[in-house]
């Protein structure tokens, strides 16, 4: 099928793309029109690439993951033996998860990965006369305000929508009515995305989650494992409940940079703090510059700045340390930029973006 026909980009188009450098472990999962094809799977790119594309991207990880188990065409159709190729209005459309949830790729060949990310295929369907998506992926979201199985788990289910299919979109979006598997009983999402799911009954550890919506790409399987004391831990991390559930993001504050500041010297050394009951989960910046009309982000990968276009800029991880600082490696130079923080708590909570706290604009001149 040629992917141009419908909105935005999907999953089979292989554009070239320059190569990024390191072999990242990463995820690949796959899910067919009725069924799993091929649960989260951990692949460390690098030799033994046998797809058309770069040995870091996208394309590279399907290949490993399925082991070589493609039509590895420019735009691909068949994968594990299941093929779409528009005949009914379905294809592969490729999803990209770099830790701010799942956005639409930009093309097997094209999207570079990272330590982490994770590439979802998922059978779309497109019809006329828009062209536009309709079916998204779900995610359970399993906060830390969990006892012991002697209670319910609380569990959130989300989908990431793209109204046109473009690359980069992904709503973070509650889903009602979503199906939770894996507790004593299976149990249905209310309007805001939340279920209680009993555990007491089970003898298995870890248990295992998933969520289901009929019309929606089911979401990965999560682990949640109880430790012999009651405590939890959640995908392998154990977690200590507060005495109510944390429903607040993490409080933040840039050190040394103030909103609209002009500076004749380009700051090297980036610094903030962030307070929050939970804990510090991650803690992430973005660092994008503006020069000559031209846009660009700071990579945290390459240490460097990479052309992007304007409003496409990353996030990088910088770890889980509240009071963090960040050394760049030069001062920055002329130029007028953007400066995000951001942090996610034990609970899941995520510092939302304000003007003077978690961004400042400011120029070096």
């Amino acid at each position: 099928m040629k992917l141009t026909v419908i909105a935005g980009t999907v999953a089979g188009l292989l554009f070239l793309s320059a190569p990024a450098s390191a072999a990242p472990t990463v995820t690949v999962r796959v899910e067919g029109a009725t069924s799993t094809l091929l649960e989260r799977t951990s692949v460390t790119l690098g030799s033994g690439n046998g797809s058309p594309c770069e040995a870091d991207t996208a394309g590279a990880a399907l290949d490993a993951a399925t082991k070589g188990n493609w039509d590895k065409q420019e735009f691909v159709s068949t994968i594990l033996g299941e093929t779409h190729k528009f005949d009914n209005n379905d294809y592969w459309a490729e999803w990209v998860d770099k830790g701010q949830g799942y956005k639409r790729g930009s093309g097997l060949c094209a999207d570079h990965l990272a330590e982490g990310d994770e590439v979802l295929l998922l059978v779309d369907l497109s019809p006329p006369p828009t062209f536009a998506p309709t079916v998204f992926p779900l995610a359970i979201e399993t906060p830390s305000e969990v006892v012991n199985n002697a209670g319910p788990l609380p569990v959130t289910v989300v989908e990431y929508t793209s109204a046109t299919g473009n690359p980069g979109e992904g709503e973070r979006t509650p889903v009602a009515g979503a199906t939770i598997t894996g507790g004593d009983v299976p149990v249905v999402t209310d309007a805001a995305g939340h279920a209680d799911v009993p555990v007491a009954a089970l003898s298995a550890n870890p248990i295992h989650l998933r969520a289901t919506k009929p019309g929606a790409a089911p979401s990965a399987t999560e682990s949640v494992t109880f430790l012999s004391k009651g405590v939890p831990q959640i995908n392998g991390v154990p977690v200590q409940p507060p005495a109510t559930p944390d429903r607040s993001a993490p409080t933040a504050k840039l050190v040394g940079l103030t909103d609209r500041q002009t500076l004749k010297t380009g700051p090297r050394e980036l610094k903030g703090s962030f307070t929050d009951v939970s804990g510090i989960k991650s803690v992430k910046l973005r660092l994008a510059k503006r020069a000559g009309g031209k846009c660009s982000y700071f990579s945290g990968k390459l240490e460097t700045f990479r052309r992007t276009k304007c409003g496409t800029e990353k996030y990088f991880a910088i770890g889980d340390r509240a009071d963090w600082t960040y050394l760049l490696p030069a001062k920055l130079g002329k130029g007028r930029y953007v400066l995000d923080a951001i942090a996610i708590d034990g609970a899941g909570n995520r510092t939302p973006l304000a003007r003077g706290t978690t961004r400042v604009v400011f120029t070096v001149r």
